[in-house]
């Protein structure tokens, strides 16, 4: 997200969140999403002189990409990878106290991470191509 931040700071949208809260994180997120759609959809709108339906088109597409690449599979994939690594500790180290099983599963879920980008992103890539962008280009 930092990146999108200083995409917004340059186009001059000044960003301020309070990201302690739930409603701060929730706030946060929508300004993520707006910031994205706000920023590609200017820098579309200088690329392609204006015409707005591809704007728009370019626009959407970087936004679907974005929610399902970042947020909606992601959340899914590493919400599952945790889900099944605490039944399996709760199954196998039943000495272990809750604590020390939160936070082993907790370390799955960290760890997952660097390895469900890629495919994540390249899955999401041929999603869009056999579906949005093969139906609006």
């Amino acid at each position: 997200m930092g990146s999108l931040f200083r995409l917004c700071q340059r186009s001059g949208r000044v960003i301020q969140s309070n990201g302690a809260t739930a409603g701060g994180a929730s706030q946060l997120r929508s300004r993520h999403w707006l910031c994205t759609g706000r920023h590609c959809g200017q820098e579309l709108e200088n690329d392609q002189d204006g015409r707005p339906k591809k704007v728009l088109i370019e626009t959407g597409d970087a936004l679907i990409w974005q929610t399902l690449a970042s947020v909606i599979i992601p959340g899914y994939a590493i919400n599952r990878i945790c889900h099944h690594s605490q039944l399996y500790f709760k199954k196998h180290y039943r000495r272990f106290p809750i604590l020390a099983i939160n936070l082993m599963t907790v370390g799955v879920g960290l760890i997952s991470i660097p390895f469900i980008v890629h495919p994540i992103d390249n899955g999401v890539t041929i999603l869009m191509d056999l579906t949005y962008r093969r139906w609006f280009k």
